[in-house]
C-alpha cells in the first residue's frame, strides 16, 4: 500500500490528527536489508507496504481500500481482506444472448473503474489470480418434474417472480 494514497484515505474518513499523524510516523522512514548469513545487503528505503505481521497492517489495509466499493454503484462488491468479488446480474426477463451483452458492458465499466482505482492507489491487480464465473439457468415457461408422489413444478412469470407449486394432479393454472 502506497503510504500517500492511505494517509488520503485516511483524511477523507476524519481520522484525528493525532492518530493520523502517529500513522505516519509509523509508516515513516523504514528501512530493509537482506541478511544471508554473514553477507548483509545495502539498506533500503520501504515507501510502501506496513510491517509484515503487525496487526494494525491488516486494518490499515481495509481503511486503504475503504471507498474501493463505492465505485460499483450498480453492482454488488464484497471485499474480504485483498480479494474483491462483483456480482453483476441481469433481468430474468431478458433473452440470455441480451443478458450476455449487457453483462459484458457491465463487466468492461467495472474493470475499467478498477484500473483506474488500482493505478492512483499504486495497488496492482493480480491478473493471474482474476477470475470470471458465469452463473446462469436457462429455463422454459414452465418446467415439471416427477416423484413417486406427487409432480412439482416450476411457472416463471412475467415480471420474473419465481412460483413452487406442489400438487398431485398438475393443474395448468394453479400456482402457489
Amino acid at each position: 500500500m502506497w503510504h500517500p494514497a492511505l494517509i488520503s484515505a485516511l483524511l477523507k474518513l476524519d481520522f484525528p490528527l493525532p492518530l493520523l499523524r502517529w500513522i505516519a510516523l509509523w509508516l515513516k522512514d523504514r528501512t530493509m536489508s537482506i541478511h544471508v548469513e554473514e553477507t548483509i545487503s545495502p539498506t533500503i528505503n520501504i515507501n510502501v507496504g506496513t510491517p509484515q505481521g503487525s496487526v494494525l497492517a491488516a486494518t490499515l489495509f481495509r481503511l486503504h481500500v475503504h471507498f474501493l466499493p463505492n465505485l460499483f454503484m450498480n453492482l454488488t462488491p464484497h471485499l474480504f481482506a485483498d480479494n474483491l468479488a462483483i456480482i453483476m446480474f441481469e433481468s430474468l426477463e431478458n433473452k440470455f444472448s441480451i443478458n450476455i451483452g449487457l453483462l459484458e458492458k457491465q463487466a468492461k465499466i467495472a474493470m475499467s473503474s478498477l484500473e483506474i482505482f488500482a493505478n492512483n492507489n499504486l495497488l496492482p491487480v493480480n491478473v493471474n489470480k482474476t477470475k470470471v464465473l458465469l452463473v446462469h439457468n436457462i429455463v422454459s415457461r414452465v418446467a415439471r418434474w416427477k416423484t413417486k408422489r406427487s409432480e412439482f413444478f416450476i411457472k416463471i412469470r412475467k415480471r420474473s417472480e419465481i412460483a413452487l407449486g406442489k400438487s398431485e394432479v398438475y393443474q395448468k393454472d394453479h400456482v402457489l
